[in-house]
């Protein structure tokens, strides 16, 4: 786990069951973890066979399977990538446990371990897993955090900061920039910045011209 996680975050069990299938597929057998209710994280990894497959790793950034040097011959060492992805809410009760629960799902030692070595976080439809308000003029109140938020507050902060969070969503403003930028812990002048999509007839209208 030290070498790295990812935590995959969607609205729904129905979602997160779409996009943990589709990962399995592209990813390396026993890489992908669908959480599908709350339950022990720590336990996705137990048996050696389910561990993942192994990856030399470069601190250059170099990444291979078949035992290339690195351009600079840098010493590799072996990793093992994780990607689990569930909805919010399963994950947060996973690591956090809920009121209908005696007790966490995953011991708080082992949650608070998992989310440091995070080093991945994606927010798929992140207008609403944090529930972003519309206007300024929005009077309803927040009685508590969103799963989501709860879980990027304690990534960001337990990582200090070096946890890599890519939030997804259809429509980007400066209510979404402002909630992400605060569930973060950044101040208001460090919104994260914004990725568009290309118009595909522009970028084709591109490639034809060169």
């Amino acid at each position: 786990m030290e070498n790295g996680l990812a935590l995959v975050l969607l609205p729904t069990r129905e979602l997160a069951a779409q996009v943990a299938g589709v990962a399995s597929v592209l990813a390396p057998p026993g890489m992908v973890r669908l959480v599908p209710r709350p339950m022990d994280l720590m336990a996705c990894w137990k048996d050696e066979v389910d561990r993942g497959e192994e990856f030399e790793y470069y601190e250059n950034g170099g990444n291979t399977n078949d035992g290339d040097e690195s351009p600079n011959n840098n010493e590799g060492r072996k990793y093992q990538p994780r990607i689990l992805v569930g909805s919010a809410k399963s994950i947060s009760s996973s690591l956090f446990g809920d009121k209908k629960m005696p007790g966490t799902p995953t011991s708080k030692p082992e949650g608070k371990r998992l989310l440091g070595n995070t080093r991945w976080l994606v927010l798929d439809e992140v207008d609403r897993l944090l529930h972003v308000k519309k206007s300024r003029t929005d009077k309803k109140s927040r009685r508590h955090e969103k799963p989501a938020a709860v879980l990027a507050a304690a990534a960001s902060r337990l990582t200090v900061g070096r946890v890599q969070v890519v939030a997804a969503s259809a429509t980007v403003g400066r209510p979404l920039r402002r909630e992400l930028a605060r569930v973060l812990g950044l101040h208001g002048s460090e919104c994260p910045e914004t990725l568009r999509g290309e118009d595909d007839d522009a970028r084709l209208g591109r490639e034809m011209e060169e």
